[in-house]
């Protein structure tokens, strides 16, 4: 992913890696997402608009 190793993102997302501003960043940017996004707690609907809610 944008040359992040797998194994780095999987450690900070199991809680065992650390992470850093740049690659929230750069997790955002490959997901077509914002940091807010990313950085928020709880599920996300992949399938609405975070801005407008719109679904599709």
């Amino acid at each position: 992913m944008g040359g992040v190793h797998v194994r780095t993102l999987a450690g900070v997302a199991c809680g065992i890696g650390r992470g850093s501003p740049a690659l929230v960043l750069l997790a955002a940017r490959v997901a077509e997402t914002t940091v807010e996004r990313i950085l928020s707690p709880g599920p996300v609907d992949a399938g609405r608009c975070a801005s407008c809610g719109r679904t599709g």
